[in-house]
């Protein structure tokens, strides 16, 4: 991955943006043109919009640089850190970058819709993908991640009422875990076949090459939370729940 000072001033905006996808967030924030004919230079193109050009070159390294975080060992981490890994790292990516997505989507498929139509199935997709990610944030933050937590902190500290505060909430994780990820994990497959494994044909503009780095980039942020959740943090509270459900008999209450 590269490190330090990689973009200078008298770098073109196209050439940045071809060379480093993540880039286009930055231009865009600031009303940058970044597709075809996006041939000035950032000094000159801020110049023109009366913007400090050491300040979007500095946003344009950083967005460059930003390292990627790694789920390396995850199985060792805590309850109380994978909650809130998940809800930190992709609710929030979820919620900033959903809308921006599906917006980007619908505007190149619109301008596009007589060279590449079968692409508008894209928009539909991503429709129902979002609806199912938005409906599993609310469920698991305001119901499952609350009981989790309060589950693990009882069963961590080895408390007496640990049971007791189980079979009071009623509320057995096997009906709270939300149900959608086999389909979200369709759609998904939906979208790499849609879009060739997000491979853009030769010689297409910019504004093809961006979509589809955002929607790749989606889909890995969505297949490495179904691993954390659906592989790790879920086993391990389920895990949880059997035992400080065990009464002194060793045998399992029903729940």
């Amino acid at each position: 991955m590269p490190t330090g000072v990689i973009i200078k001033p008298g770098d073109f905006v196209s050439d940045i943006v071809n060379r480093y996808y993540s880039t286009a967030d930055v231009f865009r924030k600031h009303g940058i043109d970044y597709c075809c004919g996006a041939k000035w230079s950032i000094e000159d193109t801020c110049l023109s919009k009366q913007l400090d050009t050491g300040m979007v070159v500095s946003q344009l390294n950083q967005s460059v640089n930003a390292g990627q975080f790694s789920l390396l060992n995850c199985a060792e981490w805590n309850t109380d850190f994978l909650v809130e890994f998940i809800q930190n790292i992709y609710h929030t990516y979820y919620k900033e970058a959903l809308p921006d997505i599906q917006s980007l989507t619908k505007s190149f498929t619109d301008k596009h819709q007589k060279k590449f139509a079968r692409l508008m199935e894209l928009n539909v997709l991503l429709t129902e993908l979002a609806a199912i990610i938005q409906s599993g944030i609310a469920i698991k933050e305001n119901t499952l991640f609350p009981y989790i937590r309060r589950m693990a902190h009882a069963y961590e500290g080895k408390e007496s009422y640990a049971g007791l505060m189980v079979r009071t909430l009623q509320k057995p994780l096997n009906s709270l875990i939300p149900a959608g990820h086999e389909k979200v994990t369709s759609l998904i497959t939906a979208i790499k076949t849609l879009t060739d494994n997000y491979t853009p044909p030769p010689l297409t503009c910019t504004s093809h090459k961006i979509t589809f780095y955002k929607l790749q980039q989606l889909c890995n942020n969505l297949e490495q939370q179904l691993y954390v959740e659906y592989e790790v943090l879920y086993p391990k509270a389920l895990l949880m729940e059997k035992e400080v459900l065990l009464p002194a008999t060793g045998k399992e209450d029903d729940i």
